[in-house]
C-alpha cells in the first residue's frame, strides 16, 4: 500500500468519528434549547429550526472535511503518477520479487533490456528467465538468490552475470533491500541493477592479453632479450590500464550506492546521481540536476536561461547535425530514432568531453518531453585509445616473434638434417667393425634427430597459426572430415579402427584450420587407443547460442581429471616418448585455432573409459 492511501484512510476515519459526535450531541443540545424553540408557554416543542441549525452544521463541516479530503487525494495522485513515471522511465534496472523468488514488478528499461514483455515474465521466477543456475564462471546463481530472498540485507550489494530473453548473458551490479509489511513481515525484495558488462569484457580482455604477454615472456630466452624488455614495457601499461579499471569500479560502486539510498524519491535520486538527468520541453530546459551541471560546467540557472535549442549548442559541431536529427526524429515518432548513442559535448570553459545519451520520451505536466540521462564516459573513452595502442603492439610483437621461429627453424633444420645424414653414413660403412652397443648408440641418435627437427616444425606451425581466424569464410565441415579420414587412412587401417560421423554443419572458418583440428583430435583417438579393444570413434555436431558444438569421442586409455587444463599447454606430454611418439604441441595449437573464432575447447574423460574432445565454432 502506498503512502498516499494511508492518508486517506485516515481521512475517512475521521469523517467517521466527526459524524459519530455530531450524532451524540444531538440530544443534549435538542434538551438545552427546548424552552428557546417552544411554540407558546405551554404548547408543544418546535424542533424545526434547531433541526435545521444542526443539519446546517453538521452538513458544512462534512463539506469542509470531504473538500481537504479531494485535494489531498487530488495531490497525492498526482506525486505518486509523477513519481511512478519517472522510475518507470529511469535508465536503472527496477524490480521487485516476492519472498519465493517470483517477479512481481518490473519497470520500462527493465522490460526493454532483458526483452521480455508483462505476460512472459511477471510471476515468472528470477532463476531460469534472468539469471542462470550457474554463472560462466561456475557460481551457483541459484542458491546465491534463495539467501537473498531470505536476508536481502545482508545481500545490499551483489554483482553477478544475467541472461536476456535472447540468451546473451550479461553482467549487472544489483543493489538488494527489502520490502517489509505490517509488523516488520519480509514480503519481498527491491531490485535496483546497473549493466557492467561492457566493463567486464574490458576487464576479461586486459587479464587475457596480459596473459598472453607473460606466457610469451616465459617462453622466450636469452637470445631474445631485446624483445622481452619490449614486452615487460607492455605488460607494465597493460597492469597500469587494470589499475585505472579497478579505480572506475570504486566509482561505479559509490554512484550505485548513491542510487540505492535515494530510491524512493526522484529527486534525491537525481540530485546524488553522477549521472546528468535532465527534462527537454519545446527545446528548452524543464530540469536538469546537478550530475549535468557538473559534466556542462553550467549552473542550472544558466541552464534554464538558455534560449529554445540550447541543448545544442552544448554538443560538439560534428554531432550536433545527428542528435538534432534523433531530436526530430523523436518528436514526429519516427520508428527509426536512435535512442542510445555516444557523441562530444562542450563544456563551458571550451574543454571536449565524450558523453553517452539514453533518452525516452515521457508525459510532462501533460504533454510529450524529453527525459534526457547523460553519462560521462571520457575516461573510458580514453582508456580503450590505450587499449588499442597496446594490442597493436602487442600484435606487432607477435609478427615479429613469428619470422623470427621462422628464420630460426630454417636454421636448425639444416644442421640436424647435416646430423642425422653422416650418422646414418657412419653406420652403414662402419656396420661390420661396430659392436652392438654402438649401433645402438647411433640408432638413439638418429632418432633423436628425428623428434627435434619434429619438435622445431611443430613450434614453428604453432607461431604461425593466425590468432584471430578468418570467420568471414565458410567451411564445410563434413567434407573437411572426409578428406582427414582420407589422409588417416593407413592409421585407421592398420588399427582397425572404426569411425562413425554423424550429420556434419558449415562454419564460419578457414578451412585448412578446420583439417588442422579434426586431424589432431583424430590422430591422437587412434593413438591412445586401449589395446585391448580395437578404435571406436564418432563425431557429432549440435548448435548451441549461434555456434556448433562439435564432439569427438573415443574408447580409448582416458584421461585424469587433474590433467583437463594441462595437455592444452604446450610442449606438455602426460606419457613416455617411446610408448606414444608426439612433440605434444597438437593441442595447444587446437586451442589456438578454436579460440581465435571465440570458441572454446575442453575434454571430458575418465582413465580406462575414453575421452571425449568437444570445441565450438561460429555458425554460418
Amino acid at each position: 500500500m502506498y503512502s498516499g492511501e494511508y492518508v486517506i484512510i485516515e481521512l475517512i476515519n475521521r469523517a467517521k468519528k466527526l459524524s459519530r459526535t455530531v450524532i451524540y450531541l444531538t440530544p443534549f443540545i435538542l434538551c438545552l434549547n427546548s424552552g428557546l424553540y417552544s411554540s407558546d408557554e405551554n404548547g408543544p416543542y418546535n424542533y424545526l429550526p434547531l433541526l435545521v441549525l444542526f443539519l446546517t452544521g453538521g452538513g458544512l463541516a462534512l463539506l469542509i472535511f470531504w473538500t481537504i479530503y479531494r485535494k489531498r487525494v487530488i495531490s497525492l495522485r498526482y506525486s505518486e503518477t509523477k513519481y511512478r513515471d519517472l522510475i518507470e522511465n529511469s535508465s536503472t534496472i527496477i524490480l521487485d520479487m516476492d519472498t519465493s523468488g517470483r517477479i512481481t514488478y518490473m519497470n520500462k528499461f527493465a522490460y526493454s533490456f532483458f526483452g521480455f514483455n508483462m505476460t512472459e515474465i511477471m510471476g515468472k521466477k528470477v532463476v531460469g528467465t534472468i539469471v542462470p543456475e550457474f554463472e560462466s564462471t561456475g557460481r551457483d546463481l541459484k542458491a546465491l538468490l534463495e539467501k537473498i530472498y531470505e536476508e536481502p540485507d545482508n545481500y545490499f550489494s551483489s554483482e553477478n552475470e544475467n541472461m536476456r530473453r535472447n540468451g546473451e548473458r550479461v553482467w549487472i551490479a544489483w543493489t538488494n533491500k527489502g520490502i517489509y509489511g505490517a509488523g516488520g513481515k519480509l514480503q519481498g525484495v527491491r531490485c535496483f541493477g546497473i549493466d557492467r558488462s561492457r566493463q567486464r569484457r574490458v576487464e576479461l580482455e586486459l587479464i587475457k592479453y596480459r596473459q598472453q604477454l607473460e606466457d610469451m615472456v616465459e617462453e622466450r630466452a636469452g637470445e631474445i632479450k631485446v624483445k622481452n624488455e619490449a614486452l615487460e614495457i607492455q605488460i607494465k601499461k597493460v597492469r597500469e590500464l587494470n589499475i585505472t579499471l579497478t579505480e572506475e569500479k570504486d566509482n561505479m560502486k559509490k554512484m550505485q550506492d548513491e542510487l540505492a539510498a535515494s530510491e524512493m524519491k526522484f529527486r534525491t535520486l537525481s540530485e546524488q546521481s553522477m549521472l546528468g538527468i535532465m527534462i527537454l520541453q519545446d527545446n528548452v530546459f524543464r530540469y536538469c540536476n546537478e550530475g549535468y551541471s557538473i559534466i556542462s560546467g553550467y549552473s542550472s540557472g544558466e541552464l534554464y536561461a538558455m534560449q529554445p535549442g540550447g541543448f545544442l549548442n552544448l554538443i560538439h559541431p560534428d554531432d550536433r547535425a545527428f542528435v538534432a536529427e534523433q531530436a526530430a526524429k523523436k518528436q514526429s515518432g519516427d520508428k527509426d530514432v536512435v535512442n542510445n548513442y555516444q557523441v562530444k559535448a562542450i563544456t563551458k570553459t571550451g574543454g571536449i568531453k565524450w558523453i553517452n545519451i539514453l533518452s525516452r520520451t515521457i508525459q510532462y505536466e501533460g504533454r510529450p518531453a524529453d527525459f534526457v540521462n547523460i553519462a560521462d564516459v571520457t575516461e573510458i573513452e580514453n582508456m580503450q585509445e590505450r587499449l588499442k595502442d597496446t594490442i597493436d603492439a602487442l600484435k606487432k610483437s607477435n609478427d615479429e616473434l613469428s619470422k623470427f621461429a621462422a628464420a630460426t627453424s630454417h636454421d636448425l633444420q639444416e644442421p640436424l638434417r647435416t646430423i642425422s645424414i653422416y650418422v646414418q653414413m657412419l653406420k652403414k660403412r662402419n656396420e661390420s667393425i661396430l659392436d652392438a652397443e654402438s649401433l645402438q648408440y647411433m640408432h638413439f641418435t638418429v632418432n633423436g634427430v628425428k623428434q627435434l627437427s619434429a619438435l622445431v616444425r611443430g613450434l614453428v606451425q604453432y607461431m604461425t597459426v593466425n590468432k584471430d581466424g578468418d570467420s568471414s569464410r565458410k567451411t564445410d565441415t563434413d567434407t573437411a572430415v572426409k578428406g582427414v579420414i582420407k589422409s588417416l587412412e593407413e592409421k585407421i587401417v592398420k588399427s582397425k579402427a572404426k569411425i562413425n560421423v554423424g550429420k556434419l554443419p558449415a562454419v564460419m572458418a578457414e578451412s585448412s584450420q578446420v583439417v588442422e583440428v579434426f586431424t589432431e583430435l583424430l590422430d591422437n583417438a587412434i593413438k591412445f587407443s586401449a589395446k585391448k579393444n580395437k578404435p571406436v570413434i564418432s563425431i557429432t555436431a549440435k548448435p548451441v547460442n549461434k555456434h556448433w558444438l562439435f564432439c569427438v569421442k573415443d574408447n580409448g586409455i582416458g584421461i585424469s581429471s587433474r590433467y583437463f587444463q594441462r595437455i592444452f599447454i604446450i610442449l606438455q606430454k602426460l606419457h613416455i616418448k617411446d610408448e606414444y611418439e608426439g612433440p605434444g604441441i597438437g593441442l595447444a595449437k587446437c586451442k589456438k585455432i578454436i579460440e581465435g573464432y571465440g570458441g572454446n575447447i575442453w575434454v571430458e574423460s575418465e582413465e580406462g573409459k575414453g575421452s571425449e574432445f568437444c570445441f565450438t565454432l561460429p555458425a554460418v
